[in-house]
């Protein structure tokens, strides 16, 4: 169960570092699509604005409002993650 109190045992960005590989590894058709940038685009779009309905405008670091308009600002958002 998850506990946002319990900074003990929560993840860090080292504990995820191998979940991309183990992604593509277990669901190679995931990322294997010809236009994978504009597929991840649309994922985090439609995440983003699901986020909408749990967290307001200027609500700190989960501010669906400032990573949407990121998204749509930018031409190739996740073209940086490469």
């Amino acid at each position: 169960m998850y506990d946002a109190a319990d900074t003990a045992n929560a993840l860090t960005p080292a504990d995820l570092r191998e979940l991309p590989g183990w992604l593509a590894e277990a669901y190679p058709q995931l990322l294997a699509h010809p236009r994978l940038t504009a597929r991840l685009e649309v994922y985090e779009a439609l995440w983003q604005l699901v986020q909408v309905f749990h967290f307001g405008r200027g609500s700190g670091v989960h501010d669906p409002w400032a990573h949407l308009r990121v998204l749509l600002d930018s031409t190739n958002s996740w073209a940086r993650l490469g």
